[in-house]
């Protein structure tokens, strides 16, 4: 699950916007330009933004996961 999530906000929805903006506009924008924005968008963006509020919402995954942190004090 974790890896599809990754490839979707930073390879395919990414590569699928600058399409569709490419094709809607019509290189009336630079392709470095679309590819730079849509990028920044969606991965530091919104993935950015999901994996903050996983953080809030699910703060035990950080604490006991990544950071080996078994009390309940982190959760805090």
């Amino acid at each position: 699950m974790y890896f599809w999530a990754v490839a979707l906000l930073m390879f395919i929805l990414p590569m699928l916007f600058i399409g569709v903006e490419a094709y809607f506009l019509g290189r009336s924008a630079g392709l470095l330009a679309l590819i730079g924005k849509w990028f920044v968008f969606w991965v530091v963006g919104i993935r950015l933004f999901t994996a903050g509020l996983r953080q809030a919402i699910q703060p035990r995954f950080t604490a006991e996961d990544i950071f080996g942190i078994k009390s309940g004090e982190a959760f805090i």
